[in-house]
């Protein structure tokens, strides 16, 4: 029951503790006052300098000092319970094991029926498309043949017509030629 004497342990501190808290904020509220009496400013806009009296301190340090330790209580027993808390978790996963086993190892059981059925449905499917998919093949090898046969001849006429311009343009020149000839002879 060592949870027991820590709870109180606890208990009479936090009491201590609000009861001191008064005491406290009583006396830095009369240190605070005559810092600022002293220099008539606010301690917030100037560093704090210590005008206490080291034996005031002292004293003051001496009558909260005991306030302040805290006592952890030993439970020589605390091993003792981890070492039963640990048997109990033995125990309880001892208990459950084989149910358990058992449970996984139907579970193992269905996955592998589940698996070994798509991979009936996957070979049957490929089964199925294969010609299907041998169609496709065949379709897409002639696609090719046929667009690069269209590659070809788009270059072919591309360069014919560029010669189709190139032969229009020398036959302008000669008959702007024979034209000027014929002004001229007549």
């Amino acid at each position: 029951d060592s949870g027991d004497e820590e709870g109180a342990a606890n208990e009479s501190m936090e009491d201590n503790a609000i009861e001191s808290e008064g005491e406290e904020e009583n006396y830095a509220d009369m240190v605070g006052n005559k810092i600022q009496e002293e220099h008539g400013e606010s301690h917030a806009q100037h560093a704090i300098e210590s005008n206490i009296d080291p034996i005031e301190w002292n004293l003051e340090c001496e009558r909260v000092a005991p306030r302040l330790k805290y006592a952890i209580a030993s439970d020589s027993k605390e091993w003792r319970n981890h070492l039963e808390q640990t048997k109990k978790y033995k125990k309880s996963i001892e208990d459950s094991l084989p149910e358990t086993k058992a449970k996984l190892g139907k579970m193992g059981e269905e996955i592998q029926k589940a698996l070994e059925r798509i991979a009936k449905k996957e070979q049957n499917i490929n089964r199925n498309f294969d010609n299907i998919a041998g169609d496709y093949r065949s379709k897409q090898t002639h696609l090719n043949q046929v667009s690069e046969k269209y590659n070809k001849l788009s270059e072919s006429v591309t360069e014919m017509s560029s010669r189709l311009s190139e032969i229009n343009e020398r036959l302008e020149k000669i008959q702007e030629t024979m034209n000027e000839q014929g002004n001229t002879m007549t």
